[in-house]
């Protein structure tokens, strides 16, 4: 017997989902868990993005320049009031830049 989920359960889910499906490079399943109108912001003091056609763009070009992509989700914080729900994390990705694969693997670095 599988025990429901309460909302901030399934909304920690999803974000993990979301997350595989950003690491995998899934556009589709990232389609469906972001909203046309969806406002994007970043740790990097640049301006927000919004609309899902634009983070798309932005997305690509971030993943044409790595090979291999991790995020890790730390610090969630979930709150849910009525029928509204709010989800806050620190994001930190690590990618394997393409134009280090030039290098020996011994001297190759993640960022």
């Amino acid at each position: 017997m599988l025990v429901p989920l309460t909302d901030e359960q399934q909304i920690d889910y999803e974000l993990s989902e979301m997350l595989g499906a950003w690491q995998l490079g899934d556009i589709e399943k990232l389609r469906q868990d972001y909203a046309d109108d969806v406002v994007v912001v970043n740790g990097s003091w640049a301006p927000p993005i919004f609309g899902w056609t634009n983070y798309l763009a932005i997305y690509q070009q971030q993943r044409a320049r790595m090979q291999q992509v991790r995020m890790d989700r730390l610090n969630t914080y979930i709150k849910v009031s009525g029928t509204v729900g709010w989800a806050c994390f620190n994001g930190t990705s690590w990618g394997l830049w393409t134009a280090r694969r030039h290098l020996p693997r011994a001297r190759r670095q993640w960022y």
